[in-house]
């Protein structure tokens, strides 16, 4: 715990402010994002801001213009994380002792965030206790409270208690300054917000200085504290911003979540089952560890550059969401298999996240009836590679994609799901090599959903309709147990130089090809 002084320095009396007007190619920072004004109407006043993490994550929000000038409002839908706003909130763009920045205000008028206008002349924020070399031992935080605008991720290396001293020290001021005023705001908000929905420390001074002088941050740096490795029963947790290739292996529902991440192999053991659910009701473990979190409603308007395994509510309780995640895979032993019990969640929703692979393994649901969860699903996502694996009911479908591009599954069955195979929409680049669909509800349904192939597949005892497709299949090697009057819309299916077999029945005496699914090593 610091130890704050508490003496207090005479300060400047609160000034009339100034609006400000942003221009194109103006350069502002939260402390962790390096935004850049791309465009700007000078006829409306709209802007368009956009920037970049050191993690090359990508991070926009528009304005549009309010009421007088320097006055907007956020145009957006929905509650955006990284400036702790929601759509329809006002901006106010200020210049006042010597510091130029937007202030985010919820609709109680509070300044729930900031970011600074970053120029020669725009100082007194926070960066300059870096910059000018100030640390905590020689101007303490008790006097940098009323003279420094802070930002959340300054707040963030503080622990709830030292932020109530903080605002406390605050209240026995008896002339706050304008910047220990919104402070004092920026502070409040920061005590409310879920632990885990708040930002890292800011790295040393050091290391700021050091890429300061090396040109890294002016393209964009993320000013975290880096690499972070905590062991906690033995797993491994360390930060998404990291370039080591981490391989753990995994025994229980809690060292499975609390090991998934970017760059890792995470590795189940030899006859492990997981039930996802016995973890996934737990709020507290989901609150308390690091990039995992508690989501109360869906991810549609969820927009955070930082890694979160998610447990995320559906209608009949909760499901694994992995959010902002690249280059994992999942990997099965003998007999490993993953299971959920809620027949509305999936086993798996990849969102916003690439090059994810699944090997090895069974996956479904422990209950039957009716179900409105996959097995897995995929929103704004690239990279999902299933190989060996065996994905059944009682799923919607197997597999079940929107905004998806780049889905390769081979040598992998979907059966025994209460829609269909796979949904597919709005996706590119879709392949099913060496792969047996049974016993489901019905076929592919697929959406302007262009390059989708199936090279040596097997289709038999499925019900409903085979294909409801609207662009052209490729079928190289394919058998398709499927009666004439249910193979759905076959005009679009692509004949030309393709070899493949339909036979007029449902296949009822075929059976799943030995060594299609999951194997033992």
């Amino acid at each position: 715990m610091r130890k704050f002084l508490l003496t207090l320095l005479a300060l400047l009396a609160v000034m009339a402010v100034k609006a400000q007007v942003i221009n194109e190619y103006d350069v502002f920072w939260d402390g962790r994002i390096r935004f850049v004004a791309t465009e700007v109407d000078e006829t409306t006043g709209a802007a368009h801001l956009e920037g970049y993490d050191i993690d090359n994550n990508y991070y926009q929000f528009n304005l549009k213009a309010g009421n007088g000038k320097g006055q907007y409002v956020l145009n957006a839908q929905g509650y955006i994380p990284f400036l702790r706003a929601e759509g329809g909130w006002k901006v106010d763009y200020i210049s006042e002792q010597g510091i130029t920045f937007m202030a985010f205000k919820n609709p109680q008028d509070r300044i729930v965030s900031v970011i600074t206008l970053m120029d020669e002349d725009n100082v007194m924020s926070i960066v300059d206790v870096y910059l000018n070399g100030i640390t905590a031992d020689e101007y303490p935080v008790s006097e940098m409270l009323n003279t420094y605008l802070m930002d959340g991720q300054y707040l963030a290396r503080f622990s709830p208690e030292e932020l109530r001293e903080m605002k406390a020290q605050l209240q026995d001021m008896p002339d706050l300054s304008f910047k220990g005023k919104i402070n004092m705001q920026l502070i409040e908000t920061e005590l409310e917000i879920n632990p885990n929905q708040r930002l890292k420390p800011l790295m040393s001074r050091e290391e700021f200085m050091a890429r300061i002088e090396s040109g890294e941050f002016g393209e964009g740096d993320y000013v975290g504290d880096g690499d972070y490795i905590e062991e906690d029963d033995g797993i491994a947790q360390k930060d998404a911003d990291f370039d080591e290739y981490v391989e753990v292996e995994v025994s229980n529902e809690r060292e499975f979540i609390l090991a998934l991440g970017s760059n890792r192999l995470v590795r189940i053991a030899d006859g492990v089952t997981l039930n996802l659910s016995s973890i996934l009701n737990d709020q507290d473990f989901f609150w308390d560890n690091r990039h995992t979190n508690w989501m109360d409603g869906d991810m549609e308007e969820y927009h955070d550059g930082a890694v979160w395994i998610f447990s995320e509510e559906v209608y009949d309780g909760r499901q694994l969401t992995l959010y902002n995640v690249h280059n994992l895979t999942i990997e099965g032993g003998n007999g490993s298999q993953i299971v959920v019990q809620p027949r509305y969640a999936c086993v798996f929703n990849l969102y916003r996240s690439t090059e994810i692979k699944f090997r090895n393994l069974t996956m479904g649901h422990t209950d039957e009836g009716y179900c409105m969860g996959a097995v897995i699903g995929s929103k704004y996502f690239h990279g999902m590679y299933v190989e060996n694996c065996d994905l059944y009911g009682c799923g919607t479908y197997g597999i079940y994609a929107e905004n998806t591009s780049l889905i390769e599954m081979t040598n992998s069955v979907i059966r025994d799901c209460s829609e269909g195979i796979m949904w597919l929409n709005d996706d590119y680049n879709c392949s099913f090599t060496n792969c047996d669909f049974y016993d489901n509800k019905s076929g592919v349904s697929a959406y302007d959903t262009p390059e989708l192939k199936f090279n040596n597949c097997r289709f038999f005892r499925n019900l409903g309709e085979l294909f409801n497709v609207h662009r052209k299949v490729m079928l190289d090697a394919c058998e398709m147990w499927q009666p004439d009057d249910s193979r759905g819309t076959e005009n679009v299916l692509s004949y030309e130089e393709v070899d493949y077999i339909w036979n007029n029945d449902r296949g009822e005496n075929e059976q799943r090809r030995e060594g299609v699914g999951p194997q033992n090593k």
